[in-house]
């Protein structure tokens, strides 16, 4: 099929949503002057996520994310676990900010966080040489 000079040849029956969606999702579909859509129904599907750990009884475990700088770890753990059945079951609460968090230190060269003197020490450079070889040349003129 073709549509405004571009060849359709796929269909996509999923929609891919990331981020913390809350309430009702309203879905618009444009499908042109084609004969509408006769969907009957939407169901919401999605992975269960889960993270297995040792951890102290007693102990409140926290989870720190969102260093985009860092590589993925690699443990052991993965390789050696054994699933318990008789491990504790627990839910995360609801996100908090870390307010004891500070950011990196800003690792840029010196020259990338201050351009603007960069391009002052290069204008004022030219100026410089050019003033020099004016100077070379009257000089040689006279």
């Amino acid at each position: 099929m073709e549509r405004n000079g571009q060849k359709i040849d796929t269909e996509q029956t999923s929609l891919d949503l990331r981020g913390n969606i809350q309430g009702a999702l309203k879905i618009i579909i444009h499908n042109g002057d084609d004969v509408p859509l006769k969907i009957t129904g939407a169901r919401l599907q999605q992975y269960q996520r889960r993270i297995y750990f040792d951890a102290d009884a007693g102990t409140q475990p926290k989870i720190y994310y969102g260093d985009a700088q860092l590589d993925a770890p690699v443990y052991d753990y993965a390789k050696l676990f054994q699933k318990n059945i008789n491990a504790d079951q627990n839910q995360l609460g609801a996100e908090e900010a870390n307010a004891a968090f500070t950011g990196r230190p800003d690792d840029r060269p010196w020259s990338e966080r201050h351009p603007a003197v960069l391009w002052v020490a290069i204008i004022g450079a030219v100026l410089a040489l050019g003033g020099i070889a004016l100077r070379s040349i009257k000089a040689v003129a006279t």
